[in-house]
């Protein structure tokens, strides 16, 4: 039966992407959702704590009945006609407080592609593709589409086709995003503009930067509902979404911080788990706080033992430098706002795009160049008039591709050197990012601590690691819940590439070892954030049978990475980066369009969230 809700939030006006920004929050302490001005205050809201048993709340919201309905195409995109009749989505009611079913409700949306073949349904399957602040409302779609046309003539098309036949695939939006209710940081004070933390560590600069910290999680605080919005709250909206559901158990895939909340929710509720892979794992024993130093580190690897010999290989052409270490000192010694436009560009976390990011640090060289040779002031329009006669390599296809690049960033170029101050008027995204990365673990209250620690990551990790001074978890006066123990027995499925710069394989394996009955899935020479689907047999046919009930025999697997082009034998310009996703697909996945098309989409669900347990270092994107 339908519980009440209360007047302040109605979720039927806060479906995703179906109102306006402004209908659906209210500015100062504005609600998370559409609002009102009957919110409960802070005062009324004891801060929440996870019970030692079910909370009482579930029992109570358990016992209403999903309205499934037809999905709204301006959120779905275009349906296959194969898959229409089986798409549906709904509205669950969720307990602001699960210590209190009285204390306020919020909406979860729903969303579901049922068994391709009723008989032999499985049971669900639910996906998460990451953030804090992911929406993976769409992602049972795009599953659907890529195994159902997968080539049932290979062993590991076979079982995607199986994956596609058995299991109800089971999509959300977490509290705080898309469809459900929204969360809004937001307040009527100015957030300055701080780019090149890395570069600017004068006392002035630092000055900023801590400022800026605390003027976001005021922001955020002052929102008297962002203390209901953590992993563990949405845990407990997983163990609700499986009893409203009718499951006896649920299986679920997690990317990226998608396998922290997956954990998180192992540990509470191991009884409810059939299967789980964790793919691109966090250090589940690990803070937040650790998990982003961890990160940081991470970026610059890829960027200093990955990219850097890549670009040195092909010096002739990039000129840049013969060796790594040339390539590198050349990359540090780029003017700081080259660095933040490199930073904004890079796909540091795609090996599908090697070639772009190639062609981006050629571009940057170009630019670094034009800004040191311009009259002063240097603005954006000057350097683009430049970028579009310099000669950024002998390669005619490179050129091409680098001056393009070039210009793009020069356009951004005036942004980031001015100083200028942006309202404090957060989307969802990174409103519920804040507060769950705050909420979720405690974080050193200490600003000299972080004043420190920007110093020395800028010295050691210049791309990215003087912006973790803007921490502002410091200021937010601790976690509201707290992690559960994460040891545990449970036969999970572990993923993980071998230089992911987002979740290192340092956190990955610590996750790994508390794990003693877990397998893993490691794929070397491979930075690419998000494994599956690989397009290799080796990955993807033991994620696809052990999802089918087949877990490996060995506690780890080890497959060779097939990063295109690979970086020793690269023909410069030869090989384009959709022509590297279309062939890696074919093997498994067919030669329909609808595959290609699928697994775009799941790479770019997973890439809006890959970044967001970057440190805030500049205005709200």
């Amino acid at each position: 039966m339908p519980l009440p809700m209360p007047a302040f939030f109605r979720p039927a006006t806060c479906r995703a992407r179906l109102c306006a920004l402004a209908s659906c929050f209210v500015l100062s302490i504005a609600l998370a959702g559409c609002g009102g001005s009957n919110a409960p205050t802070e005062a009324d809201m004891p801060p929440p704590s996870p019970p030692a048993r079910p909370p009482q709340a579930i029992d109570v919201f358990a016992r209403q009945t999903l309205r499934w309905h037809d999905c709204p195409a301006d959120v779905t995109g275009p349906v296959p006609e194969i898959l229409a009749s089986r798409l549906q989505c709904a509205e669950m009611q969720v307990p602001l407080d699960y210590r209190r079913a009285e204390a306020g409700t919020a909406t979860m949306a729903l969303s579901r592609i049922a068994a391709g073949d009723a008989h032999k349904r499985r049971g669900v399957l639910v996906l998460n593709p990451g953030g804090p602040g992911g929406d993976g409302l769409t992602l049972p779609l795009y599953f659907g589409m890529l195994w159902g046309a997968a080539d049932a003539a290979t062993p590991t098309g076979a079982a995607s086709r199986r994956l596609a036949a058995e299991y109800e695939l089971i999509g959300f939006s977490p509290r705080g995003v898309g469809g459900s209710t929204q969360l809004v940081c937001s307040s009527n004070r100015m957030l300055p503009n701080v780019p090149n933390a890395s570069y600017d560590r004068t006392d002035a600069k630092i000055a900023t930067l801590l400022e800026t910290a605390r003027l976001i999680a005021e922001a955020c605080r002052s929102n008297p509902l962002t203390r209901f919005f953590s992993t563990d709250s949405t845990a407990h909206d997983l163990e609700l979404m499986r009893r409203v559901l009718g499951e006896r158990k649920i299986s679920y895939y997690g990317y990226s911080y998608g396998t922290w909340l997956g954990k998180w929710f192992e540990s509470l509720y191991p009884d409810s788990v059939e299967r789980m892979v964790l793919d691109s794992t966090m250090s589940f024993p690990g803070s937040f706080d650790d998990n982003l130093a961890q990160q940081i580190m991470g970026r610059q690897r890829v960027l200093d033992e990955v990219l850097a010999p890549a670009i040195a290989s092909q010096d002739p052409v990039l000129g840049m430098g013969a060796t790594t270490a040339l390539v590198r000192h050349e990359i540090r010694r780029w003017d700081p706002a080259v660095q933040s436009l490199v930073d904004q560009q890079l796909p540091i976390a795609d090996s599908r795009l090697f070639e772009v990011s190639l062609n981006i640090l050629g571009a940057a060289r170009g630019l670094d160049h034009i800004i040191a040779n311009l009259a002063k002031p240097v603005t954006g329009s000057a350097i683009g008039a430049a970028a579009a006669s310099h000669t950024f390599s002998t390669d005619p296809g490179r050129q091409q591709s680098m001056r393009s690049a070039a210009i793009r960033m020069a356009a951004r170029y005036d942004a980031l050197s001015q100083q200028s101050t942006t309202p404090i008027l957060w989307m969802p995204q990174l409103s519920l990012n804040r507060a769950v990365l705050c909420n979720d673990t405690d974080s050193n209250s200490d600003p000299g601590f972080w004043v420190n620690r920007g110093n020395d990551f800028a010295q050691r990790y210049p791309y990215l690691g003087g912006s973790v001074t803007i921490n502002p978890c410091m200021f937010w006066g601790g976690a509201t819940v707290r992690k559960p123990a994460g040891a545990s027995t449970a036969r999970l499925l572990l993923v993980q590439s071998e230089f992911d710069p987002l979740t290192v394989r340092e956190g990955a394996l610590a996750t790994f070892d508390i794990l003693p009955k877990a397998s893993l899935v490691f794929v070397r020479n491979e930075y690419m954030h998000g494994v599956y689907p690989y397009g290799s047999p080796c990955v993807d046919e033991p994620v696809a049978r052990y999802l089918l009930g087949e877990p490996p025999s060995d506690r780890r697997i080890e497959c060779d990475g097939k990063r295109l082009p690979p970086a020793e034998t690269a023909a410069a310009g030869t090989l384009s980066a959709s022509a590297v996703q279309k062939a890696d697909l074919r093997p498994i996945y067919g030669k329909d369009p609808a595959s290609v098309r699928a697994l775009d989409a799941i790479r770019a669900v997973i890439a809006r969230n890959a970044l967001s347990l970057r440190p805030v270092a500049g205005p709200t994107p």
